[in-house]
């Protein structure tokens, strides 16, 4: 009992000296049972959005007002305000509290459960509404359709058109042109497509002479992994037919997502200069392998790609080309968040074989679409994402189904915005917005289903400091992982 007054009267005074400041105790009694109910919670949340998205306020501001109103407060006696109190209300709000003291029924519990539900979701629409707002160009209908929109996007549809042409056979299937069909899409790159042929060729002439020095059989796959791996981590030598070296590749800490030049994502830069990152080193693996003839899968984990391979017996095996190390699967599941429902929905730690990675380049595709010219109308996205996920079983790619809810995002605001209707609790009077509000409610619950969670914050920060602190060891050790160089140098 002592324990329930305590709790009472630290609610009154946090609200009288915070929430409500300069008012009477009998105005206090009025707005208690809102203190403690869970509006009070979305309440503060709101408050504290608005603060952080002064450019979304009207959403929340909109949204804290019909929280307010369920507790009758009068318009200049809202929690905004110090306007005067109202005998009715008062009681009304005491009686309530009283009523409050009985245990709540299990079908308040599940109707508060929905309730919150909701609201969260309402709240991670308006964040991400705000979002698109600020960052995503705004384009006329018609500015679609003219000459200069579609000059500077036309070199996407090429590259989708023949991805799709080498998916459907028509033109030879091959990962080394399919990755050299994207990278181009972008401009000039580190290598010209003879230069990219070259090093791959000379590469895989490399391993198999090597090889056969060292006694290696390239027709039992364990043996033809390894010398992948020892090419990939070591600086290896032949003597036949000329004397040569082989220098390892590194790992290129700075602007490694490709943020600043996105070339830093590219293969090609790779073999140019032999650093790369947690995407372009498996690339670089699969195309040796590919090069040799011999199975090989890419598997993603969260921000996060490396190698499988079958040995010979026709296990799988995990090869960390990042680290050149062999690591399980638990190993990424303990270290990199990896939900067992993520692993038996396939969205992390499968294997893609050669048909899934050329699907996965159409869908970072579509993600380079984005970002040169935005959503746009999101035709061209959806179009990547539809054509990609047939590879997919199941649809079980988190990357395309995160870019369906941006699309779907995208399609509301816009409608929205042209609709000048700013708080998304107003959106049943723009038709088609409700359609697309459940749209991306279905694909935020197909996610879940998947599995996907997000890294934890802290964890995700600590990832960030450890490779901003080794950019910083790599530059004190001058060296510039930008700079193109040849791997082969006489012995």
């Amino acid at each position: 009992m002592l324990l329930s007054l305590f709790v009472f009267v630290a609610a009154d005074l946090y609200a009288q000296n915070i929430l409500f400041p300069k008012r009477s105790v009998d105005e206090i009694i009025q707005h208690h049972s809102f203190v403690g109910s869970a509006d009070w919670k979305e309440w503060r949340e709101l408050k504290m959005l608005c603060s952080n998205f002064p450019h979304m306020a009207s959403y929340y501001e909109q949204r804290m007002r019909e929280l307010e109103a369920r507790y009758n407060f009068p318009a200049n006696s809202s929690p905004h305000s110090n306007g005067p109190n109202h005998a009715k209300a008062i009681m009304k709000r005491t009686n309530q509290h009283m009523a409050g003291a009985f245990p709540p029924t299990e079908e308040q519990i599940r109707a508060q459960a929905t309730s919150s539900a909701q609201q969260k979701q309402h709240q991670r629409l308006a964040a991400l509404l705000s979002e698109i707002s600020h960052n995503e160009p705004k384009y006329q209908t018609d500015y679609l359709q003219s000459p200069e929109f579609l000059e500077a996007v036309q070199p996407f549809h090429t590259t989708f058109s023949k991805l799709k042409d080498m998916q459907a056979g028509k033109l030879p299937f091959s990962l080394k042109d399919a990755f050299y069909i994207y990278e181009r899409t972008y401009g000039k790159g580190y290598l010209s497509y003879e230069e990219y042929t070259n090093v791959l060729t000379e590469s895989i002439t490399f391993i198999r002479q090597w090889a056969k020095e060292q006694g290696y059989n390239l027709h039992q796959r364990e043996a033809a992994h390894y010398c992948i791996q020892r090419f990939m981590r070591d600086t290896l030598y032949v003597h036949q037919p000329v004397k040569k070296k082989h220098l390892p590749f590194f790992y290129d800490f700075t602007d490694y997502t490709g943020t600043q030049d996105v070339r830093n994502m590219h293969v090609t830069k790779t073999l140019a200069t032999g650093t790369g990152q947690c995407h372009t080193l498996p690339v670089v693996y699969s195309l040796l392998a590919e090069g040799l003839n011999v199975p090989c899968y890419i598997s993603y984990a969260p921000y996060h790609s490396f190698i499988k391979y079958p040995d010979n017996t026709g296990i799988i095996r995990n090869y960390e080309p990042t680290t050149h190390w062999p690591l399980t699967d638990q190993w990424y599941s303990d270290h990199l968040y990896v939900k067992t429902g993520a692993v038996r929905s396939k969205i992390y730690l499968d294997t893609l074989n050669p048909k899934m990675i050329v699907a996965a380049c159409i869908l970072d595709l579509a993600l380079g679409y984005k970002a040169k010219v935005g959503v746009a109308d999101g035709a061209f996205m959806t179009e990547c994402i539809d054509y990609a996920m047939q590879y997919f079983p199941g649809e079980a790619n988190i990357q395309a189904q995160m870019m369906r809810v941006i699309v779907a995002a995208t399609r509301m605001e816009s409608l929205l915005a042209a609709n000048k209707i700013t708080n998304i609790h107003y959106m049943d009077n723009v038709p088609g917005a409700r359609d697309l509000f459940n749209q991306i409610e279905e694909l935020e619950q197909r996610i879940a289903d998947l599995g996907y969670q997000d890294v934890p914050e802290e964890a995700y920060q600590a990832l960030v400091q450890e490779h901003e602190e080794k950019k910083l060891i790599q530059s004190s050790a001058n060296i510039n992982p930008k700079t193109k160089r040849n791997l082969f140098v006489p012995n």
